[in-house]
């Protein structure tokens, strides 16, 4: 499985998706399998919620304050559990 949470640079990245629809060029899908500390972002399957929540659960956001939502995939196309993700990372982070 791709990594759902990895850091680059100073930030919190969440892969929660490879669906897409666009192919845009400046896409770094279209020139890298992964990025910062990921091993891979290319998933076998998108994630399931309990998936991400244990991803969630298991990360240690500490020193962290940013979470990014961006991935291999158009986040929008998971748009309600994106709201879910939200939610949940302002009251970590704060």
């Amino acid at each position: 499985m791709a990594d759902i949470l990895y850091v680059y640079k100073t930030s919190i990245y969440a892969n929660l998706t490879n669906k897409c629809p666009c192919r845009c060029t400046f896409c770094i899908r279209n020139n890298t399998d992964a990025i910062g500390n990921a091993d891979t972002l290319w998933h076998k399957h998108d994630p399931s919620i309990e998936e991400i929540k244990k991803a969630v659960d298991d990360f240690d956001f500490t020193g962290f304050k940013e979470l990014v939502f961006c991935g291999y995939g158009e986040l929008s196309i998971i748009l309600l559990l994106l709201r879910s993700m939200s939610e949940k990372s302002t009251r970590i982070l704060s």
